[in-house]
């Protein structure tokens, strides 16, 4: 019991096999997967407080799933912004710009025809003129996949006209 105790620590879970195999199929297909930590949008929680009563920094461990326009395809009139999705509401996502800036256009109609339907745990959509970024909690559901692999295509189709 001692020597097979650890072992199957160490195995990976269901949950993590599932979440491996999407990353794996969104890799497959163009898309960039990296684990990153953003300054979460519901700070006031007691999780972010020692036992003590000490405030620790209010970051989340998410997913950035990154996709770029191709080769030399530039987004015409389309400006940089960064969206982050606004305290959770029940079963709805609302995102707002950081800092106050007005979204461009583009942003905005992106937004509204496709931003609805990205899973409930995305925290944060980003563009830099280049690059599209949804920033989630993964599930190990495929399905949940598809939605943010959807919304970085047609992003991009929507962002490069």
């Amino acid at each position: 019991m001692m020597i097979i105790g650890p072992i199957i620590a160490i195995l990976p879970s269901r949950s993590q096999k599932q979440i491996m195999q999407l990353r794996q199929s969104m890799m497959n297909r163009g898309v960039s997967v990296q684990l990153t930590e953003i300054d979460d949008p519901n700070p006031n929680q007691s999780k972010y407080q020692t036992s003590a009563g000490r405030q620790l920094p209010a970051k989340m461990k998410v997913a950035a799933y990154k996709k770029a326009l191709l080769g030399a395809t530039q987004a015409k009139h389309s400006s940089p912004w960064h969206v982050t999705r606004q305290a959770p509401i029940a079963s709805e996502v609302v995102f707002v710009s950081d800092k106050d800036i007005p979204l461009p256009d583009e942003a905005r109609n992106l937004l509204e025809t496709h931003g609805r339907n990205l899973p409930l745990t995305t925290h944060a959509i980003a563009w830099d003129g280049r690059t599209l970024v949804v920033y989630w909690i993964e599930q190990g559901d495929l399905e949940q996949g598809e939605k943010v692999f959807t919304f970085l295509i047609e992003g991009l189709q929507c962002l490069a006209h």
